[in-house]
């Protein structure tokens, strides 16, 4: 006999004794009952056979599970503008190519990319947290750059990364960091390439359960001022987003309200640097601007995001050109 299925062990035991619960007890007629009501069990086989699927059930599960972590940690490839060219077959002539690839080294790193790429145009950069990303509970990614680049002219590049989980204190201790810091993607640049002249910053949210107003709303400040920096003409402070977390939270409420008041001010104060852009929509549990999380957008929700500022872009754009 196979040990592992053997009902001579401690866990094999209770495991059969699980599965005979779990079997529906055959009722017999009331003449036929003996006096001391036993139940009656199914046969050794049909235990074994049970013990044998759910053991295939459990190893399974755990293969998938270990299929899903990998393919969702798999490096994304991150999109970066410009000008090198497809293979070409010969006596062909070199064509421009709208995007080269670069991967980042860290797994964790997930890079959406671009959606234009030509040579000349203006350049705009979406950088933040999950939200920026485009996460969703469903594992499908709906990144709000692209709904915003549709509502752009075609001389306008709109590119985007965001970095799931990530606080302000991670951005601004990274910022030099390559491929996902701030300053090296404002600096990482080819040979004739336009510079980013407007970016837009959302971020905060990971931070209202470990940080200060003081402490997030200053990080916010440093990613702006790196911006400007490094040459950016202006940028675009979006108010941190309502949340799930923060309707059931009265603390965590109260200082995403507060720094987003202070944000308000801030670029009112700096006008010609910065302008500030309120969250477009409220919180509601089954909106549907949401995802079921509570946290991130439905795929509705961050297309409307992405649509709900394009004016401000657009005269942003007309104001700097």
């Amino acid at each position: 006999m196979n040990p592992l299925f053997s009902t001579s062990s401690p866990a094999a035991s209770r495991v059969c004794v699980w599965i005979r619960d779990m079997v529906p007890i055959t009722r017999q007629p009331q003449q036929q009952r003996t006096a001391t009501k036993t139940r009656s069990r199914p046969p050794l086989s049909t235990r074994r056979r049970s013990l044998k699927l759910l053991l295939l059930y459990f190893a399974t599960g755990a293969g998938a599970g270990v299929a899903w972590f990998h393919s969702v940690h798999q490096p994304q490839r991150k999109s970066s503008p410009i000008a090198t060219v497809k293979v070409k077959k010969e006596g062909e002539q070199e064509l421009p190519m709208r995007n080269r690839t670069k991967t980042p080294k860290e797994d964790h790193i997930k890079f959406m990319g671009q959606t234009g790429g030509l040579r000349h145009y203006r350049r705009i950069l979406c950088y933040g947290d999950s939200l920026t990303f485009g996460s969703t509970t469903t594992f499908q990614k709906y990144p709000y750059g692209p709904y915003l680049q549709a509502q752009l002219p075609s001389t306008v590049d709109v590119q985007w990364l965001g970095l799931p989980g990530w606080t302000t204190a991670q951005m601004v201790a990274e910022e030099d960091r390559p491929g996902v810091g701030l300053q090296a993607l404002l600096q990482d640049r080819d040979d004739g390439e336009d510079p980013i002249e407007v970016v837009i910053l959302l971020a905060g949210t990971n931070d209202l359960w470990n940080s200060s107003v003081k402490d997030i709303f200053q990080r916010l400040i440093q990613l702006h001022q790196v911006c400007f920096n490094n040459h950016v003409s202006h940028t675009i402070a979006i108010g941190i987003p309502p949340s799930h977390y923060q309707a059931n939270d009265a603390v965590a409420a109260q200082k995403a309200h507060t720094i987003n008041q202070q944000l308000q001010a801030h670029c009112e104060e700096h006008a010609d640097q910065t302008t500030y852009v309120e969250f477009p929509f409220d919180f509601r549990r089954d909106g549907k601007h949401w995802d079921p999380d509570g946290l991130h957008f439905s795929q509705r929700g961050y297309q409307e995001f992405g649509d709900a500022f394009s004016t401000i872009v657009q005269q942003i754009l007309s104001s700097t050109h």
